[in-house]
């Protein structure tokens, strides 16, 4: 993974798309399955099946692509290399809560934090500029050393 300078823009757009690709990515520990038989009826159309309605029933879950895999992979470090964990705990629940929305749930995250949603949106703000700041200093002075 190449260390990279980032805009807090950029971060915010790579926290979204990380949660998004956290979705896609298969279960840690797959469920087990329990051991019991359906009736088994007679016919082949008994339980729905028609040759219309079976593209329908077929599931496609989305796929994280490489590159949404090593954006998040980069995310996770941007978020690790946080001091604060309450802050880290911030970032990561906006960004869940916007999955698959137009715009975070500031509500209902900030009552998770006992605040309100402006001063979590403040604070998110600064914590994601504060964050890009730090992470493109830290590169800078790698790559100067």
């Amino acid at each position: 993974m190449k260390k990279r300078k980032i805009s807090p823009t950029e971060l915010h757009d790579l926290l979204l798309t990380a949660a998004e690709t956290e979705r896609c990515l298969p279960p840690a520990i797959k469920k087990a399955k329990g051991s019991w038989w359906l009736d088994v009826l007679p016919e082949w159309s008994a339980y729905g099946y028609t040759q219309e309605n079976d593209s329908a029933h077929t599931h496609n879950k989305n796929r994280a692509s490489p590159k949404d895999i090593d954006d998040f992979d980069f995310v996770l470090t941007v978020i690790a290399s946080m001091s604060d964990i309450e802050e880290r705990h911030i970032l990561w629940a906006i960004a869940k809560s916007a999955v698959y929305r137009k715009k975070p749930q500031w509500t209902k995250v900030a009552k998770k934090f006992h605040t309100n949603r402006r001063a979590l949106k403040n604070r998110y703000e600064r914590i994601v500029i504060l964050t890009a700041r730090d992470w493109s200093r830290a590169v800078s002075q790698s790559l100067a050393s």
